[in-house]
């Protein structure tokens, strides 16, 4: 009988354990799904920044020979 609830405590301390480690999973799992939204994000912005200058802008600056 002392044997079985030895071995019941052990399983319940797993579990537990078990628990923990899930939470701590999720948590990390959380963490990377924001940081890749921030990320794409940035990119989106990043790659507007990069776009043609504007057609007045391009006039004003000569760029047209780049961009006619």
């Amino acid at each position: 009988m002392n044997h079985v609830l030895i071995s019941f405590i052990q399983v319940m301390k797993a579990r537990e354990e078990l628990a923990g480690y899930e939470a701590a999973l999720k948590a990390k799992e959380d963490e990377v799904a924001f940081l890749r939204a921030h990320v794409s994000q940035l990119t989106q912005s990043i790659s507007q920044l990069s776009l043609k200058p504007g057609e007045e802008e391009i006039k004003k600056k000569s760029w047209w020979r780049f961009w006619g």
